[in-house]
């Protein structure tokens, strides 16, 4: 939970807000279900899901390179694919994982024990 107090001396004002993290695999879960839900045939979906299941594969081992490489194919199948069809989806899913790319992370405690 966040906490923000402000005061200016004669008020004061407080509003706090619950922040769950999650890691990029979790994000990466999260477009897999916008994929699953989506409206696209199987045939479509199935490249997607497994560039994106590599994808948490890598970043769950640590591997941030891989990671964003694979996300990086993951877009250019949905430019290939979704955005003929459907170019709102295909943004959607590319702009959800320009913001796994971007993230800057922390890395897994496995990682810092070697």
């Amino acid at each position: 939970e966040l906490t923000l107090l402000v005061s200016d001396g004669r008020a004061t004002g407080m509003d706090s807000r619950t922040i769950e993290v999650i890691t990029r695999a979790q994000s990466i879960a999260l477009i897999m279900e916008m994929v699953e839900q989506s409206p696209l045939r199987r045939q479509t979906r199935r490249p997607l899901l497994a560039s994106l299941s590599n994808a948490a594969a890598a970043y769950d081992r640590g591997n941030v390179v891989a990671g964003a490489n694979q996300l990086r194919a993951f877009k250019h199948k949905v430019r290939a694919q979704v955005a003929r069809f459907d170019a709102s989806l295909a943004q959607c899913l590319s702009d959800a994982a320009d913001v796994v790319i971007q993230t800057r992370g922390v890395r897994p405690a496995s990682a810092l024990e070697r």
